[in-house]
């Protein structure tokens, strides 16, 4: 199985914690590759392993539409970097059996085994992300620091070329929200009911516990995500830990 790991950060935030991200992917993930997408200047950081993409020539229909909202407020101009990100990897990297977003304001504190990422990226189901949903009356649209996204499933073309037709067609704006997180959530939703596609969701599905879905998961493991304010502690809290003790000593 080949991995490819994407990611981008916003200008300015390169030598903020993008940098330590990238560094310890390349030490932690077996067999890594890198895509970084970056805007503006391209960062002064090489490795054999690391590719570099102008984000704004990744996806010419998507940087129409940040042209055509940008005097916009309230669009979902800043959500649609992500996108096409994501939308340019599955579509390039097709000699891959993986593609996985990975946000930049994490870190991968120790080594990670090959056979976790098969886990991770099962070969049957179209994506795997950290779900907020479950059967226990939770209804919210999934954490978004890490996807991955099957190369080799029948649907994962179709799946994110409608995802970026939501944005191109302005169809998006007929959504109750607008941001990256609730517009895949609206995709998978769609794709499991209409077309029975199979998911992989590593989050509440799973019995994960706690609003820091992501270092309360599997992946807590091994990857930390330092959400909001611990952004600048650049790590969790032991508080964020809630349903497996013994992360709670993990010194991340």
């Amino acid at each position: 199985m080949k991995y490819k790991v994407i990611t981008t950060f916003k200008p300015g935030d390169w030598e903020r914690y993008a940098k330590r991200m990238v560094v310890s992917v390349l030490k932690n993930w077996p067999d890594v590759s890198i895509t970084i997408y970056f805007e503006g200047q391209c960062p002064d950081f090489t490795d054999q392993n690391i590719e570099y993409v102008d984000i704004n020539k990744a996806n010419k229909e998507l940087q129409n539409f940040r042209i055509r909202h940008a005097n916009d407020p309230v669009a979902a101009v800043k959500f649609s970097f992500k996108v096409s990100c994501i939308t340019h990897a599955v579509k390039t990297y097709t000699n891959y059996d993986y593609v996985i977003w990975l946000d930049d304001d994490t870190y991968t504190f120790r080594t990670i085994p090959k056979s976790f990422l098969v886990e991770l990226c099962p070969s049957d189901t179209l994506v795997t992300y950290l779900g907020r949903e479950n059967d226990r009356g939770s209804n919210k649209y999934p954490e978004c620091g890490l996807g991955g996204y099957n190369i080799n499933h029948s649907l994962i073309q179709n799946f994110i070329q409608e995802w970026e037709n939501l944005y191109t067609s302005d169809k998006i704006f007929e959504l109750l929200e607008w941001h990256d997180s609730y517009v895949f959530w609206y995709m998978t939703k769609e794709y499991r009911k209409k077309l029975n596609a199979k998911v992989h969701d590593i989050g509440y599905k799973t019995g994960v516990k706690g609003h820091h879905v992501f270092v309360n998961s599997v992946l807590g493991q091994y990857i930390d995500h330092f959400k909001g304010d611990r952004k600048s502690d650049k790590k969790s809290r032991a508080d964020d830990i809630r349903k497996t003790p013994e992360l709670k000593e993990i010194d991340y």
